[in-house]
């Protein structure tokens, strides 16, 4: 007759068929899990973390105003507020990136995570004609 394994047995053969590392001593046990973070694929790049704190981006009638114009690569979230009266939106466009907020009315602001890549970046408002009325400015990403 097979007899049962015992309750600490069979979790133990439980969690080490899922891949986690039990271990005990004294009397005391602790369980952690790990794992590999996944490789990039073929022309992905890897993960990256913000590289400072938000970038505070006021739109008005008809200007961007950034704190910096110099950027090291890595990501960033830009915060984009509208302090003017008309609907204004951030685009960012650049090597391998164009991303833009949705349109925003007076007092709104939104959020844009961007991956700034070495290189060149037009930011601007793409609504209507803001771009050409002078709503728009250049950052470099070097380093």
């Amino acid at each position: 007759m097979r007899h049962p394994l015992p309750i600490t047995a069979q979790l133990v053969a439980t969690l080490a068929a899922a891949g986690v590392a039990v271990t005990a001593c004294g009397g005391g046990s602790t369980i952690s899990t790990t794992s590999a973070p996944a490789a990039p694929t073929a022309g992905e790049q890897p993960a990256t973390t913000a590289s400072g704190p938000p970038v505070q981006v006021q739109m008005n009638e008809f200007t961007i105003q950034l704190p910096q114009q110099n950027f090291r690569p890595g990501t960033y979230t830009f915060v984009a507020s509208n302090e003017g009266q008309a609907p204004h939106a951030l685009e960012i466009e650049g090597p391998g990136l164009e991303q833009a907020t949705d349109t925003l009315t007076a007092g709104q602001s939104a959020d844009l995570t961007v991956t700034l890549q070495p290189g060149s970046y037009k930011v601007y408002c793409p609504v209507g004609n803001h771009d050409e009325q002078g709503m728009n400015t250049t950052i470099t990403v070097s380093g």
